[in-house]
């Protein structure tokens, strides 16, 4: 379905398309300090060992979705605003 009138659409649900952007955005920001938290503590250990259990912690494929449905999102307000 193509908008008739893009702007309209996107006046209508600013509020809503930003929040859903900013609360991907604030989760993949929270992960992001559990995984800065394990890297400097790697580095600071020398631990050799990394479990499968471990990585799956820290690198969920919710983290993935949540950028790529924000990436996703940014480029069609890019793709709309230069319409």
């Amino acid at each position: 379905m193509v908008l008739r009138k893009p702007y309209a659409f996107f006046i209508k649900y600013f509020k809503v398309f930003h929040l859903i952007m900013s609360i991907i955005t604030f989760y993949v920001m929270y992960k992001a300090t559990f995984i800065y938290s394990f890297i400097s503590e790697y580095v600071a250990t020398v631990e050799n060992v990394i479990g499968r259990a471990l990585t799956q912690q820290y690198f969920n494929n919710i983290i993935y979705i949540g950028l790529i449905i924000n990436i996703i999102m940014a480029i069609i307000v890019l793709v709309v605003i230069n319409i």
